[in-house]
């Protein structure tokens, strides 16, 4: 509780809130002038308002499970023994100051480990991680997310790597352009649940065969009492994601509406 309540985070919004609605309740003389400042002062307390309550679990993670709740199924982790490829996007990573010590982000670690499990379990031909890095080395993502998949036991002749797509329209393109894939591959991708939507909807425009295996969810861990209430760094983040997904999607299903 302690470390919550001393986080920037908490102590800029609560100040915000504070001094704001001091200022609100303040009886001053009504002049065009103090209406106007007043009129600021009530949109900047509004504001903060809803930066406060998206940044606490209890709003942040009902936002996430909106897009997660399609896919809370058990058996959509059950091995389609007919799957040929396994696709694992990639999630981020965390650079160091040298490329020895870089890091898979934490989505892209559960969407390999997940990957990995369910390639091994199926009768699956290739294993495939795609996205690139932006920068001098686009390629260092899908290095990081093989090293992982190979020290899991994965037989490297059965890795392709597509370090060209940089975003989730752009991956079922590259992985078309990929010798070993066609449209009528029997497609399984894997992904975070939260973003599993925006991706089944992409990869479904080009594949008949398509399987979707969630990676990781962040809708179910959930503090209780007072601290579900309270806005924490980790709560913005989720609810962040969640409407990027949600513009995401709707962005894609705008562009292909308008491009018929």
């Amino acid at each position: 509780m302690a470390k919550i309540i001393l986080s920037p985070l908490f102590l800029g919004l609560g100040f915000i809130l504070l001094l704001s609605l001091i200022i609100l309740l303040r009886r001053d003389r009504k002049s065009s002038a103090e209406s106007r400042n007043k009129s600021a002062i009530l949109l900047l307390f509004i504001t903060a308002l809803l930066i406060w309550l998206v940044s606490t679990p209890v709003v942040s993670l009902r936002i996430a499970g909106i897009l997660e709740e399609p896919f809370r199924d058990s058996n959509l982790l059950v091995p389609d023994q007919e799957a040929e490829v396994v696709a694992v996007l990639s999630g981020g990573i965390q650079q160091g100051p040298i490329p020895e010590l870089d890091t898979l982000g934490d989505a892209s670690a559960h969407r390999v480990i997940r990957g990995v499990k369910y390639f091994q379990a199926s009768q699956a031909d290739y294993l495939i991680f795609q996205g690139a890095l932006a920068g001098d080395t686009p390629g260092r993502m899908t290095e990081l997310m093989k090293e992982l998949a190979l020290n899991m036991g994965t037989d490297e002749e059965e890795i392709l790597l597509e370090p060209e797509s940089s975003n989730t329209r752009e991956h079922p393109l590259e992985l078309l352009e990929l010798a070993e894939i066609s449209s009528d591959s029997n497609l399984v991708v894997v992904t975070s649940a939260w973003h599993l939507l925006r991706a089944e909807r992409e990869f479904s425009r080009y594949f008949g065969e398509l399987t979707t295996v969630p990676a990781e969810f962040v809708s179910h861990d959930r503090p209780e009492g007072l601290k579900a209430w309270l806005p924490q760094v980790s709560g913005l983040r989720t609810s962040t994601r969640a409407f990027h997904e949600i513009i995401g999607i709707i962005w894609y299903h705008l562009h292909y509406r308008i491009n018929r």
